[in-house]
């Protein structure tokens, strides 16, 4: 199986996934990625091993190619999010402890899930201290063995404050909320949204740098704004413009998530533990008051369409 260039297989994937220009993605993730698209009559196995590049020895690496999941030592799994199994892994060749990231493939027919070619995609693109860094991609000998490389971190938020006796003191958030607005600046400079801000996705390292994690939600965002679903971000640092059924996003959305996050680094608990969209915009009125037509114009018709379009106006 021959291919000419890089840039056929970014382009390709680009035009196949509505991605935008220029998709870093690995030459032989591209092959994968092309024949998990393609619908298959029969279970195959993709040896990539057998690709050949007709391209000299020098510019073999600079295509990108994947190395095989069985150069890591599994060590023990660390986790499982909506989007797939994180491991604690040694790289075999280097010695080096990574987090292995295996991408979900459950119930997917038509190839690899959209969220994970956005994160594969920023995150091969974001280069930041506060940023988690995406090493490489690997890939199993089974199409569906997909996995993100990604830089080792010791814990997260949400675990240290479920396991520490007392707070975090004020110069202890203060260092934390700094790094992570460090890193958001870098995102929003780079025209990128998170979308899915909460504690359980800012990781710590043992020296104390804390990265932020999880892009599986995150969308690069253009001027003008184009739709998105309003549906993101967990409830409980969802902003009220996404509880009204917004369609258009800024970068406000996450900064009103670290406010929630910086609240809840201070008192130790949720600040907004809602159950559901109408319990967390009662939340939301009983702490910052009812909002009025002066500090956001035009929000009484949002209100009022999202009640309706919910069918739960008489539950206020």
């Amino acid at each position: 199986m021959e291919l000419s260039t890089g840039l056929w297989a970014g382009h390709g994937a680009c035009s196949k996934f509505s991605i935008p220009l220029p998709l870093p993605l690995p030459l032989a993730l591209c092959v994968h990625i092309f024949s998990l698209s393609k619908k298959k009559k029969k279970k195959k196995t993709l040896f990539l091993s057998s690709l050949t590049f007709p391209r000299e020895a020098g510019n073999f690496h600079k295509l990108g190619r994947c190395r095989s999941v069985k150069e890591f030592e599994k060590l023990n799994r660390i986790g499982e999010g909506t989007y797939g199994i994180v491991y604690r892994a040694r790289d075999t060749l280097t010695d080096e402890i990574v987090a292995l990231k295996k991408v979900r493939m459950d119930k997917e027919k038509d190839g690899v899930p959209i969220s994970s070619l956005r994160e594969i995609t920023l995150l091969l693109r974001l280069r930041h201290p506060n940023i988690v860094e995406l090493k490489e991609v690997v890939v199993g000998t089974h199409l569906e063995s997909i996995f993100l490389v990604m830089g080792y971190c010791e814990q997260d938020l949400a675990s240290l404050l479920e396991n520490m006796p007392t707070p975090f003191s004020e110069a202890q958030v203060k260092c934390i909320v700094l790094q992570v607005l460090r890193g958001l600046q870098y995102l929003h400079q780079n025209f990128i949204i998170h979308r899915d801000l909460k504690v359980s996705n800012l990781l710590m390292t043992d020296k104390g740098c804390v990265k932020t994690a999880d892009f599986g939600l995150a969308r690069a965002y253009s001027i003008p704004m184009k739709p998105m679903t309003p549906k993101v971000v967990t409830l409980w640092y969802r902003a009220p413009e996404l509880l009204l059924g917004t369609s258009t996003q800024t970068t406000s959305i996450d900064m009103w998530a670290m406010g929630c996050i910086l609240a809840e680094l201070l008192a130790h608990k949720p600040l907004l533990p809602g159950t559901s969209e109408i319990h967390q915009v009662d939340l939301i009125v009983q702490l910052l008051g009812t909002p009025s037509e002066n500090i956001w114009p035009g929000h009484s018709q949002r209100w009022l369409g999202q009640l309706i379009l919910q069918g739960e106006a008489t539950a206020l």
